[in-house]
């Protein structure tokens, strides 16, 4: 059974939750970048968001910054389905980004007026690779790989949160404009209480949900 840490964080929408497990497999390691001072985790990480579809959308956000982070963007794409939409940080409007190697999990969907994103990210443990300054898929500068390490033992890493009320949005498009959120917020996870068992030669096959 997976351990998995989940917060509401926003007392007036209990039904908002971000929730993490990782598998006991992973580790950290400093070889992509020696020079760092905090240990970098390897291995997937799997994220599961939920909100009313009273939401417009909905995001997680990694990182102790916004130049830095990694968000999670997700809203409807039909009345029974979700777009997950990894977007990096930087000086502007987050954007897509399509070096986030990232999957939405079978199981994921709108059911009873309910958003659910379960995700496996690849690539969680520090910033995604940085997008371009110019162009039609550009950001600010930030994002570069290596800029925000993270432990996968860290007993106080920083998340942040955010939602826009609204009617949904209907859109499969992953770089879809959106409003500016409503409600915003921060909080921390301790990753020591987010894991579970992976036995003895057993493989994180890519489909694989812990969630179900």
């Amino acid at each position: 059974t997976a351990k998995i840490l989940t917060t509401a964080p926003d007392p007036t929408a209990p039904s908002l939750t971000y929730s993490i497990t990782i598998p006991n497999t992973n580790n950290n390691t400093n070889t992509l970048n020696p020079l760092e001072g905090t240990p970098r985790g390897l291995g997937p990480i799997y994220l599961r968001l939920t909100a009313p579809t009273t939401m417009q959308w909905i995001s997680l956000g990694q990182g102790p910054d916004m130049a830095t982070a990694n968000i999670f963007i997700v809203y409807a794409a039909s009345a029974t389905s979700v777009t997950l939409s990894p977007r990096s940080g930087g000086q502007g409007q987050p954007r897509y980004n399509p070096g986030a190697n990232v999957t939405l999990l079978e199981g994921s969907g709108i059911v009873d007026g309910m958003m659910v994103a379960e995700v496996r990210c690849e690539d969680c443990w520090g910033s995604w690779p940085a997008l371009p300054t110019t162009g039609s898929d550009g950001v600010g500068v930030g994002g570069e790989t290596g800029a925000a390490a993270v432990d996968v033992t860290g007993a106080a890493t920083a998340w942040f949160w955010a939602y826009q009320l609204g009617a949904p949005l209907n859109s499969d498009d992953v770089g879809a404009e959106l409003g500016m959120h409503d409600v915003k917020g921060e909080m921390v996870w301790d990753l020591r209480e987010a894991r579970f068992e992976v036995g003895a030669g057993d493989e994180l096959v890519k489909g694989f949900n812990p969630f179900v």
